[in-house]
């Protein structure tokens, strides 16, 4: 129960009773487990809507197929590169060459171009030399 123990639960009584007071505490204790109960209700009705209404349940056998064939698929790759790629530095090429961003063709290609030199900030003019 939320880790509280006997203690806590005898501090906390004792405090609802001097704050709310004798009189009031049976109706206050009837209004939350009424409110409590209410809760419990509707989790559970909500609860039983999901689980009779779950539209996963009609797509959940195609997905694990569509998994199954996948998982083939890609082991059947594995076993071709396996056996095509000679070993050695070839290989490493190979995957660069893949990872590489490839162009369309028909977009041309952009040609580089060539950054100009900065020129420095030029200084303001002294007054001062320029006029004797």
């Amino acid at each position: 129960m939320f880790g509280i123990g006997l203690p806590e639960l005898i501090v906390i009584m004792a405090l609802a009773l001097i704050v709310i007071g004798p009189d009031k505490l049976p109706e206050m204790a009837r209004s939350l487990a009424k409110t409590v109960m209410d809760l419990k209700k509707t989790v559970a009705t909500l609860q039983d809507e999901l689980t009779r209404e779950n539209p996963l349940d009609e797509v959940k056998p195609e997905l694990k197929k569509l998994t199954h064939e996948l998982t083939g698929e890609l082991k059947n790759l594995d076993r071709i590169e396996t056996t095509a790629a000679p070993s050695g530095s070839g290989e490493d090429s190979r995957k660069k060459a893949d990872a590489a961003p490839r162009p369309e063709k028909d977009e041309p290609t952009p040609e580089p171009t060539e950054r100009q030199p900065e020129a420095p900030p030029s200084e303001p003019a002294d007054q001062s030399k320029t006029n004797p």
